[in-house]
């Protein structure tokens, strides 16, 4: 891949690279910008392009894989819902001081931007996968709803 870079305005060209290099503060930028690119994957194609293309076979890949990142997000979302119900029943609830209770509220707040980024791996995988026109699939992968990423404090007592 070619990649062009734009002059930030420091140098005269890029005839004398050592002088530009030399001068404080001068980084080129780069025209191509990953982080706005969009992966030719047959979800972002469409169907009915990727047919034109006969690439096919692709699809059935990308539903595959789109399966198992469900599959994961899931479970991750199940580990660390665990985990914020541990971390009520074992830092929050016995905090004696207002240090330990801002130390506790901190980890589980860290714990629900784990949550709250998986959850939305997973909600862009179920489009993707709804993208693919994969109906068995979104029988299984349901839309997460808010009730679905509470924890209770049920899973650390085995009594209950």
């Amino acid at each position: 891949m070619e990649i062009d870079f734009m002059d930030d305005g420091h140098g005269s060209g890029w005839d004398d690279l050592e002088d530009d290099l030399a001068l404080e503060g001068h980084c080129p930028q780069v025209l191509f910008q990953p982080n706005l690119a969009m992966v030719p994957l047959p979800s972002n194609l469409g169907l009915e392009r990727c047919q034109e293309l006969g690439i096919g076979g692709l699809v059935r890949q990308e539903i595959t894989l789109r399966e198992g990142q469900a599959n994961d997000m899931l479970h991750a979302i199940r580990v660390h819902l665990a985990d914020k119900a541990v971390l009520f029943r074992t830092t929050i609830r016995p905090a004696k001081s207002q240090v330990a209770t801002t130390w506790a509220w901190s980890q589980v707040h860290l714990v629900e931007r784990v949550i709250s980024l998986n959850s939305t791996i997973y909600k862009k995988c179920q489009a993707q996968l709804s993208n693919l026109r994969a109906v068995q699939l979104l029988d299984k992968y349901w839309e997460l709803v808010k009730n679905d990423l509470k924890a209770t404090s049920a899973v650390t007592d085995p009594n209950a």
